[in-house]
């Protein structure tokens, strides 16, 4: 995991945990390519069950979800036959809480270690396979990891900019009122020959497109 991500997710849980379970969990939207790339482990899976653990300190249980694993993405180094995925008890704590109760969807999932365990939560990409874009499963799949190297920064309001040649502007909520538009769809931010990132269509055509980056919007 990012460093800075972890020091805020840790921070995070601690304050919530001494604040009671009154306090609501706050998430940042991620693209994909960064939830990917930020992720210690990204797996294709089946959730089959579920089993409440209380906590032995009073501080906040833990749900363990068994899962069906059928393809590893993403750290093969740390895990081999996943079969439990661990996430507090408490949405404050920003949970995850698996609502489906069909047991033959697949899910992509990405997660992080944490004591020789896999975590989720709620703030992760955790998203039904066949829901995604064609060009997000290439994504996960093959590109994703080559931008890892670049940074997908979110445009909030305007103005908003860049300040380096490896970042790329997110700029789906600005201009679609959603963060779930085309290129959180289609789109991911890859380094060229130059030094520099730019957006680049992961649409499987020899004439793709290319979305660039812009120093300012």
């Amino acid at each position: 995991m990012d460093t800075r991500t972890y020091i805020f997710l840790a921070a995070s849980l601690l304050l919530l945990a001494s604040s009671g379970p009154s306090e609501a969990c706050s998430c940042f939207s991620a693209h994909p390519q960064t939830a990917y790339c930020n992720a210690d482990v990204v797996i294709k899976a089946r959730f089959v069950g579920a089993n409440l653990n209380n906590s032995t300190s009073g501080q906040f249980g833990w749900t363990q979800y068994e899962i069906k694993m059928s393809k590893i993405f993403k750290g093969s180094d740390h895990i081999t036959d996943l079969q439990f995925l661990y996430t507090p008890s408490e949405d404050s704590l920003c949970g995850y809480t698996h609502h489906s109760t069909n047991k033959s969807e697949e899910y992509v999932i990405i997660g992080h270690m944490s004591g020789g365990k896999v975590q989720i939560s709620s703030c992760g990409f955790i998203r039904p396979w066949a829901g995604l874009s064609a060009s997000q499963k290439r994504g996960i799949m093959q590109i994703y990891k080559d931008g890892c190297n670049c940074t997908i920064v979110p445009c909030i309001a305007m103005p908003c900019s860049i300040s380096r040649d490896t970042e790329c502007l997110w700029t789906d909520r600005f201009t679609s009122r959603s963060w779930k538009a085309y290129q959180t769809q289609h789109y991911a931010c890859l380094p060229q020959g130059s030094g520099t990132c730019t957006w680049q269509s992961m649409k499987p055509r020899a004439n793709s497109s290319i979305f660039r980056s812009t120093a300012a919007l």
